[in-house]
Formats: C-alpha cells, structure tokens, sequence
C-alpha cells in the first residue's frame, strides 16, 4: 500500500496518532512502527513521518498536535480542496507553507 499521510514534516506542532480501528505503520525520522488499536505513536515537530496503512479496512486514528494552531492548516485546506485546487497546486503550496507544514523528505 502507498503511504495515507505521505511523508511532511510539521515546523510548529508535535502530533500523536492514536489509532482507533485497524492498523497502520508509522515512520518517524528513520524509525518505523506498526501499530493497531490502542497504540500510541509521537511525532515531534521538526521530524519528517508519515503514515501507511496495513489493515484490510480503511484505518482510523485520533491526531492529537501541540501547541494548538494545526486546525487552521486543515481547514484552509479543504477550503483550498473545496475551490478545486489539486494537491500539488501552488495554491496548496501556499497554505502548506502559512502553516509550516513541508512535504516530502
């Protein structure tokens, strides 16, 4: 499977996965963990991760990130999303960037 939440490091917030159904791996820096349900995974702000599903059904998980702040990002992106501008837009650049959230690494 490719990765649901691909690789993006987060310049302001720490986020915490705790998953709820199914199960997923979860790469932190050079690390990599499984987890299913009742497992907890930190991200620290400044480290690339991502996420990849390994369950059959789709995987839910509760994000948690700290300092607050990251639920403006999200909905500036479904805005973006709602306009119709695609992932790899300028536009989605530009509000990944307002947010220092950086794709890739």
């Amino acid at each position: 499977m490719t990765s649901d939440i691909p690789s993006h490091t987060h310049l302001r917030e720490h986020e915490s996965l705790y998953v709820l159904e199914g199960s997923v791996t979860v790469r932190v820096g050079d690390d990599e963990f499984p987890a299913g349900v009742g497992d907890f995974v930190f991200a620290p702000r400044g480290v690339p991760h991502a996420i990849t599903a390994t369950s059959d059904s789709q995987p839910r998980f509760l994000t948690v990130a700290s300092p607050s702040g990251f639920e403006h990002f999200m909905e500036d992106m479904s805005e973006a999303l709602a306009a119709g501008h695609e992932r790899g837009s300028p536009e989605m650049a530009a509000v990944r960037e307002k947010h220092g959230w950086i794709p890739g690494q």
